[in-house]
C-alpha cells in the first residue's frame, strides 16, 4: 500500500484489523468418536473446562545431550544430574512466546484473576504450562472447534469434548506444541486386570517376589531421602485400610507403621477404590518397605489430558519422588504427533533432575493397527522410559516364562523420531542375529525404538480390594514390582553417598552387557497377538521384544551401583 493511500485512510480515520489465518494443532481432520460412546446433547455453554497449553520449549538439543551425559555410566558426568531450577532455565520457552500466549488469552477476557464466568489461567513457575478454566463457549470461540456432550452406555460416564481439529491464530501457533482437554476420550484399552487365575497356578505376594529376585532378606528403605510413587489416571482410587490389611497379610517382614509411609497429591475416593490402583501402591509399597511413597491422582476425564497434567505438576514441583511407577498406556489410540514429542521431551526433563520413570509395557503382545502393523503401547515406547514386560512361573517358583494368559507388550515403534537408541542397539542386533521365527517384517520396523526394557513377574498377584483377595495380572502388575526394586537400590545408593539412579535405561542395557546374570533370562514364550498375520516375537537368549533383558536380580544389581 502506497503512502498517499495510507495517508487518505488515515484522515479518513478507517481503521483496518487485519486477522492473521488460523493454523490448526495436532490433527487436520475430526477423530472418530470410540466404540462405546455415543454423541448426546449439546453442552451448555456456561459449563467450565480444563485445559492446558503446552508452550515450545527451548534448548531440545542441549537437553538430549544432557540426558546422554548424566545418564550414561560410562560418561564422566554420570549422575550428575540438574536441579529443579536449573532444568528450568534450560529449557524455559521464549519470553515472547509466553508473552504472546498470555496476551491472547487476555484478548479473549482470560486473565490470571477468576472472572465473573469463573474463567481463569496460572502459568506454571518455569512458564511451559499455562493451565486454563473457561467456558465450553468461550473454547469454542478461542480454538475454532464445536464441543459435544458424549456417553458411555456401559460406565454411565458423560463427557464434554471436541471431535476436532482445533486451530489458534496463526502468531500463536509458532508459540505452542498442543492444547490437551480439548480433543481425547477416556482409553478403550483401559489397564487390564486379569481374574481367571487357577488353582495350580503360584500366588505371588511381596514376600514371593523378594525371594524370586534375590533380595537380601530383611532389607528394608533405610535412608530418608529415599522415595517412590505411583500415578493413577481416570477415577482410579485406593482405600488405606485395603493397604493395612495387605501389609498384615502379606508384608510381615515390614515393621510397625510402614503401611502407613504414604501420602496422597489429589483427591482420593477410598469409597470407590479401583483394582488398579490397590495393586500398584499395595505392591510397590509391599516390595519395597520403609519407603516413603507418593500416590497421585488425575482427574482428568482422558488419559492424555491426564498425563500432560501430571507432567506439568512434577515440571512445577522441586522435590518429588525418585522412582515413580505408571501402570497405564496404549497400543491402541496413540496421540498426535506433536503431543508424543512434547512429551518425551517431559520425560528427558525428569531424567537430568535424577528421576526414574517406569511404564508398564502394555497387555496386548505386539498390538496391531488396522491389521497393518505391530503397535506397542505408548508411553511406554518413549525412548526416555523404563518398560516393563511380563512373566508367569513355569512351574511353581523358580523358572520364568513369558505370561501366556495375555500378550506381554513388546515390539518396535513405528514412529521415526522414535529410533532406537544407541543404548540398546547392541542387545537389540544381536536378538535379530539369532531370533527364532521372526514375524514378517512388513509389521514392524526393527529400526524402531525397542520395547520392553526388562521385565517381572505379572500372573497372580495377591490384592486386597474392600477386604476380599483377588488374584489378578497384568504388565501393571509388573510395573510396580520392578519399581519397588529400583527404590531399594536407589535407597543403597543414597545410603553411601551417590545420587538416584535415575533414567534407568542406559544402566540397564549396560548392566546386562558387562554382567548378563543381573537379570534372570526369559527364553521361553511369545507375544503373539490377534490380527497382523496372528503372529508376534518369541523370546530368546538376551534381550528380546517379549521380556527384554529378563528380570531383575537384586543380588548382582546392588553390586553395580
Amino acid at each position: 500500500m502506497n503512502k498517499l493511500l495510507v495517508s487518505v485512510f488515515l484522515l479518513l480515520g478507517v481503521t483496518f484489523v487485519f486477522s492473521l489465518p488460523s493454523v490448526t494443532l495436532e490433527f487436520t481432520e475430526p477423530i472418530s468418536v470410540p466404540s462405546g460412546w455415543t454423541q448426546s446433547f449439546k453442552p451448555n455453554p456456561t459449563n467450565l473446562l480444563n485445559l492446558n497449553i503446552a508452550v515450545k520449549l527451548q534448548n531440545g538439543d542441549i537437553l538430549s545431550e544432557t540426558l546422554e551425559q548424566v545418564s550414561n555410566p560410562l560418561s564422566p558426568k554420570y549422575g550428575q544430574y540438574l536441579s529443579h531450577e536449573e532444568v528450568g532455565a534450560l529449557v524455559m520457552p521464549k519470553a515472547e512466546s509466553v508473552k504472546s500466549v498470555i496476551e491472547w488469552l487476555q484478548q479473549n477476557g482470560i486473565f490470571e484473576h477468576e472472572n465473573s464466568d469463573g474463567e481463569f489461567f496460572k502459568v506454571n513457575p518455569h512458564k511451559e504450562f499455562i493451565k486454563v478454566k473457561c467456558t465450553v463457549a468461550k473454547a469454542a470461540k478461542m480454538f475454532s472447534t464445536e464441543f459435544n456432550s458424549f456417553f458411555h452406555k456401559q460406565s454411565r460416564k458423560m463427557i464434554v469434548k471436541s471431535l476436532g481439529p482445533y486451530s489458534v491464530p496463526q502468531d500463536i501457533a509458532e508459540h505452542i506444541d498442543f492444547v490437551s482437554g480439548i480433543v481425547g476420550f477416556p482409553l478403550s484399552q483401559s489397564p487390564l486386570v486379569f481374574t481367571d487365575f487357577k488353582l495350580d497356578d503360584t500366588p505371588i505376594t511381596p514376600a514371593i517376589l523378594r525371594n524370586r529376585y534375590n533380595v537380601t532378606k530383611g532389607y528394608l528403605g533405610q535412608h530418608r531421602n529415599s522415595s517412590q510413587a505411583v500415578a493413577e489416571f481416570q477415577g482410579q482410587y485406593f482405600t488405606p485400610a485395603d493397604l493395612t490389611t495387605f501389609f498384615k497379610k502379606f508384608v510381615p517382614f515390614a515393621v510397625p507403621g510402614d503401611n502407613a509411609k504414604f501420602k496422597v497429591v489429589g483427591d482420593n475416593s477410598p469409597s470407590t477404590p479401583g483394582t488398579e490402583a490397590e495393586l500398584d501402591i499395595q505392591y510397590i509399597m509391599g516390595v519395597a518397605p520403609n519407603i516413603s511413597t507418593a500416590f497421585y491422582i488425575n482427574a482428568d476425564d482422558d488419559f492424555w489430558s491426564g498425563i500432560t497434567d501430571w507432567q506439568s505438576l512434577l515440571s512445577s514441583t522441586r522435590e518429588i519422588p525418585w522412582v515413580h511407577s505408571i501402570s497405564y498406556g496404549s497400543q491402541d489410540a496413540w496421540p498426535s504427533d506433536s503431543y508424543i514429542q512434547r512429551s518425551d521431551q517431559e520425560f528427558q526433563k525428569l531424567g537430568v533432575r535424577g528421576v526414574s520413570i517406569i511404564f508398564a509395557s502394555g497387555d496386548y503382545g505386539t498390538g496391531c493397527e488396522l491389521c497393518l502393523r505391530f503397535k506397542p503401547s505408548y508411553p511406554a515406547s518413549s525412548p526416555y522410559v523404563t518398560s516393563v514386560g511380563a512373566t508367569q512361573f513355569l512351574d511353581g517358583p523358580g523358572v520364568e516364562i513369558a505370561v501366556s494368559a495375555f500378550g506381554s507388550g513388546g515390539g518396535f515403534s513405528p514412529k521415526s523420531y522414535q529410533a532406537q537408541p544407541s543404548y540398546q542397539s547392541s542387545a537389540v542386533s544381536a536378538y535379530f542375529k539369532n531370533a527364532p521365527k521372526l514375524p514378517d517384517p512388513i509389521y514392524y520396523s526393527k529400526n524402531g525404538r525397542a520395547t520392553p526394557d526388562v521385565s517381572a513377574l505379572g500372573w497372580g498377584f495377591q490384592v486386597i480390594q474392600g477386604g476380599i483377595i483377588e488374584s489378578v495380572g497384568g504388565t501393571s502388575a509388573s510395573a510396580p514390582t520392578f519399581s519397588g526394586i529400583i527404590a531399594m537400590l536407589n535407597d543403597m545408593r543414597f545410603e553411601k553417598g551417590s545420587p538416584s539412579l535415575g533414567f534407568l535405561n542406559p544402566w540397564i542395557y549396560n548392566s546386562f552387557a558387562t554382567h548378563p546374570n543381573a537379570f534372570f533370562d526369559v527364553t521361553s514364550g511369545n507375544n503373539k497377538y490377534g490380527c497382523c498375520g496372528f503372529t508376534g516375537f518369541e523370546c530368546a537368549v538376551g534381550w528380546d521384544p517379549v521380556t527384554g533383558v529378563g528380570t531383575p536380580n537384586f543380588a548382582v544389581l546392588k553390586t553395580l551401583i
